[in-house]
């Protein structure tokens, strides 16, 4: 049986949208025919790294989902590579040639704001001897976890579903081909979008006692 070792690099944990695309390529995976690992990277952090080191490096795949944090990657899974690095370098073990895919999603309604991240993922890759299979860049990624419940607003988010699968058809064919990262957006539009997002921040302000106009505050513009 092959290894799979799905990697949550939220810092939001079991709450953040990367666990939905993580959990979709999960359920489309039959379970007879591989073994999974899950690893959250804001408890593994904490606890015992080697045997997490371990598994990494008996994987024969790696699912990675993260959040756009900047342009780039949360610190804390930043963090985690660079200590899986060392961990390779001190044991001075070569990592078997496992296949890494890489999801992204950030809360711009474009998906080539994740471009950088992605290049980031494929450079960590050279550095741990993994081979970079190719990554998934989504655009309103809130949206798509807001609408899963929602027959309707779900079907917009379609496009996303179908690139997602796209990890799995390669898994499972053992396909060699190079294949270039894939950006896609729900089918929303733009205003819409925009208008979900009203909605969403003022509906965490007045949960955290904030007033709406603070929202435009701007502390640091002098």
């Amino acid at each position: 049986m092959k290894n799979i070792c799905f990697i949550n690099g939220s810092p939001r944990s079991k709450k953040a949208n990367s666990t939905l695309y993580l959990n979709l390529i999960d359920k489309s995976l039959d379970s007879k025919n591989y073994t999974k690992y899950y690893i959250d990277t804001t408890s593994s952090i904490k606890g015992d790294l080697e045997s997490t080191f371990k598994t990494l490096l008996d994987a024969d795949y790696i699912i990675l989902a993260f959040p756009l944090y900047v342009y780039s990657m949360p610190s804390l899974l930043v963090r985690f590579l660079e200590d899986y690095y060392i961990y390779l370098k001190n044991k001075d073990t070569i990592s078997q040639k496992t296949n890494l895919y890489a999801v992204v999603n950030c809360g711009f309604p474009d998906a080539k704001m994740n471009v950088e991240a992605l290049k980031i993922v494929f450079n960590c890759c050279k550095k741990l001897n993994i081979n970079f299979r190719f990554g998934i860049g989504i655009g309103a990624g809130e949206f798509v976890n807001f609408s899963k419940n929602n027959p309707l607003l779900n079907k917009l988010s379609s496009c996303v579903y179908k690139s997602i699968n796209k990890i799995t058809y390669d898994i499972e064919n053992q396909v060699s081909i190079e294949i270039n990262n894939i950006f896609v957006n729900p089918k929303i539009p733009r205003r819409l979008f925009f208008i979900f997002g009203h909605i969403f921040w003022k509906k965490w302000a007045k949960r955290n006692g904030i007033k709406i106009s603070a929202l435009f505050d701007k502390p640091y513009s002098d």
